[in-house]
């Protein structure tokens, strides 16, 4: 509850979907923030909105950035220049 009163005193929107997801809109820049447990994922048009706002978060919460997302929740994560590929492809033993 502390990070979700803290990111929407900052202008984010709780989605009215799914609990976890919050988004951020505003002058051609977007941000989506996903919350699982302790873990948040950042994502955002802009490379550089991403930096603020960890830096942003850091001074509220103690946190660790992981860097670029391999996998989310058994989701891999793929950069390309379009964008970010998810694929959840499954591997038999």
């Amino acid at each position: 509850m502390r990070l979700r009163d803290f990111l929407l005193t900052i202008s984010f929107r709780a989605s009215n979907v799914d609990t976890s997801l919050f988004t951020l809109n505003g002058n051609h820049d977007l941000y989506y923030l996903l919350v699982y447990v302790d873990d948040i994922l950042i994502t955002s048009n802009n490379s550089e909105l991403i930096h603020r706002l960890i830096t942003f978060l850091s001074l509220e919460f103690k946190l660790c950035d992981l860097g670029h997302a391999h996998y989310v929740l058994g989701i891999e994560v793929v950069p390309t220049s379009m964008g970010l590929v998810l694929s959840q492809t499954q591997v038999c033993s």
